[in-house]
């Protein structure tokens, strides 16, 4: 049995997220005790489908000793990079990739499995 709303609507989520199937709305506030209502509705394929992919660039400054950066190394730029954006709150984070993302386009479409 499902301890509390949230917990029930997030294994919905869970278990709906790959069907044509998606939440329409949650009712709150009508409800007795022990009782949740939710409406559902079938999302058409096409719509459930659509992804987008978008490129964001976000600066960052790594220290290094040659003034060429010869001596930057892989791991140097995974710590600048974690540096940068672990101390940056996400509204701070979406700013100084300049609020803004690029190049995008649409995904195709996954296969669909065959039985």
């Amino acid at each position: 049995m499902v301890e509390d709303k949230q917990t029930l609507l997030a294994w919905l989520a869970n278990a709906l997220k790959d069907s044509p199937v998606d939440f329409l709305e949650v009712y709150v506030g009508d409800e007795k005790d022990g009782q949740v209502y939710v409406r559902f509705e079938n999302v058409p394929e096409r719509e459930k489908m659509k992804k987008y992919n978008s490129v964001a660039y976000l600066p960052f400054s790594i220290h290094h000793d040659r003034e060429n950066g010869e001596d930057i190394t892989p791991e140097m730029l995974r710590e600048a990079f974690n540096n940068r954006t672990l101390t940056l709150s996400n509204q701070e984070l979406w700013e100084a990739c300049g609020g803004d993302c690029y190049d995008t386009i649409e995904n195709e479409p996954l296969a669909k499995a065959s039985a």
